[in-house]
């Protein structure tokens, strides 16, 4: 069971394709009150509801760009705060998800877009510099 703050919202990036949907779906069955955004929100609206969640899903077509890992950490960083609050108040949480290989790369397949790493990096950092208050 997920515990988060009343009045939060979970955002989940659009990856433009059904995955972001049915997570989007999976948090309304259980009552979490998530959005759908677009990873480059920022460039639209500077100020964003309070959040409890954010779970950054990247395409899994060779699309992705640099700009779209600069537009992640900065949408991470501007919900940083929301997220350490709702933590200490009762929960939050932060995820990233890559369509890399899901093997390790074991498989022997070349990496289609390995720019997506960098999001299994941005994860790892949060979760050393942010509080232990993280769940």
């Amino acid at each position: 069971a997920l515990s988060l703050p009343p009045g939060r919202k979970v955002f989940v990036t659009d990856d433009r394709t059904r995955l972001s949907q049915a997570v989007l779906a999976e948090f309304g069955n259980m009552g979490i009150n998530a959005v759908l955004v677009s990873i480059d929100i920022l460039k639209f609206k500077r100020d964003l509801p309070p959040a409890a969640g954010l779970v950054i899903i990247q395409s899994p077509d060779s699309q992705t760009t640099e700009a779209d890992l600069k537009n992640a950490f900065e949408l991470t960083h501007a919900v940083a705060d929301d997220l350490l609050e709702s933590a200490r108040r009762q929960g939050a949480f932060f995820a990233t998800v890559t369509c890399m290989d899901g093997a390790f790369g074991f498989e022997g397949q070349p990496v289609a877009n390995p720019v997506q790493g960098a999001l299994a990096g941005l994860a790892k950092t949060a979760a050393a510099e942010w509080p232990p208050t993280w769940m």
